[in-house]
């Protein structure tokens, strides 16, 4: 009885190793994944930044192009 108890605990005892390892594993990669999509929040802002750059851009030059159209005719 005792023999089977030791045996058990020791079975036990390896599983929660295992399950601790895949927990610290998935901890690891849940972090990645986190400062991966850090990353791309901060990169999508910096597109959304240029965008509405480019925009105003567009927008300042077909103005500035209809004022040098109407000042030569």
């Amino acid at each position: 009885m005792c023999e089977e108890l030791r045996t058990q605990k020791s079975i036990l005892e390896q599983k929660k190793l295992r399950i601790n390892s895949q927990v610290q594993s998935h901890e690891k990669e849940i972090r990645q994944l986190e400062v991966a999509k850090n990353n791309l929040d901060f990169e999508m802002n910096k597109l959304n930044d240029l965008f509405y750059k480019n925009t105003d851009l567009q927008e300042k030059l077909k103005n500035d192009n209809f004022n040098i159209e109407n000042e030569f005719k």
